[in-house]
């Protein structure tokens, strides 16, 4: 299933924000937890200015 994510970024490089978009077809409170606990602790790069990305992450079952 798909979980796309919005990420807000600082000029830091600290995510300020991290949240589940529209169109989620990967439907379990289990991993969108977990994704966005990820999300949220990652660092980038500092910047001038700040940045939203939005970034669709796609799941496969290793049954697949």
């Amino acid at each position: 299933g798909k979980i796309p994510v919005t990420i807000i970024i600082g000029t830091d490089g600290k995510v300020t924000a991290a949240s589940i978009g529209n169109g989620a077809t990967l439907q379990s409170p289990v991993v969108t937890t977990c994704v966005l606990a990820v999300t949220r602790s990652l660092v980038f790069p500092p910047a001038d200015t700040s940045s939203t990305v939005n970034y669709p992450l796609v799941f496969n079952s290793s049954k697949d």
